[in-house]
C-alpha cells in the first residue's frame, strides 16, 4: 500500500475518533433530545417516528428497498423485515437484530452500514437500540411507511 494512501487512512480514522470524542463531550452538556431544552422522544412509536424512521429514510432505504434490495433487506416491506427466519429485526433483542449489528460495527469492518463510510451518529445508534429493545413498534398505517428522503446533514453533527 502506498504511504500516501496509508496516511490518508490514518487521518480519516483520527478525524473519526476526534468527531466521536467531541460528540460525546457535547452530548454530556445537552439535554436528552440533543439540543438545549429539548425533551427525549420517549420509546416505542414516538421513538420510531422521531428517530428510527428518519434514519431509515435518509441513510438506509436508498439501497435497501424495491426489488433489488441489497442483502435481501427491503425496509419498505415491514413484514419481510420482521421475518424471524431472516434475523433483520428481532423485537426486544437489539444484539440479535441484523440491522442494529450492521449499523454499529466498527468503521473499518467491511460489512459496516451504511456503506458510504460515514456511519451513523451515537444518538441514532442509541435510538435504534432503544426502539428495538422496546419491541420495535412499527405502525401498520401510512405513518409507518418508509419512503426515500434526501440525506440531510447538519453541519453541527460533524463539528
Amino acid at each position: 500500500m502506498k504511504s500516501s494512501t496509508l496516511g490518508k487512512m490514518r487521518l480519516f480514522h483520527f478525524m473519526r475518533i476526534l468527531w466521536c470524542a467531541s460528540s460525546l463531550a457535547l452530548a454530556s452538556c445537552l439535554s436528552p433530545g440533543g439540543k438545549p431544552g429539548a425533551t427525549s422522544p420517549g420509546t416505542g412509536p414516538d421513538l420510531f417516528q422521531a428517530s428510527v424512521k428518519p434514519l431509515f429514510e435518509q441513510r438506509c432505504v436508498w439501497c435497501h428497498s424495491g426489488e433489488l434490495a441489497h442483502g435481501g433487506l427491503n425496509l419498505q416491506d415491514r413484514a419481510a423485515t420482521r421475518d424471524p427466519s431472516r434475523g433483520f429485526l428481532v423485537p426486544g433483542k437489539p444484539s440479535e437484530s441484523g440491522i442494529y449489528r450492521a449499523l454499529t460495527l466498527d468503521a473499518a469492518h467491511p460489512k459496516v452500514m451504511p456503506g458510504d463510510g460515514w456511519g451513523i451518529t451515537l444518538q441514532q445508534s442509541a435510538a435504534l437500540r432503544d426502539w428495538i429493545a422496546a419491541g420495535a413498534p412499527w405502525p401498520d398505517d401510512r405513518s409507518g411507511r418508509i419512503t426515500r428522503k434526501p440525506l440531510r446533514i447538519d453541519r453541527d453533527d460533524f463539528l
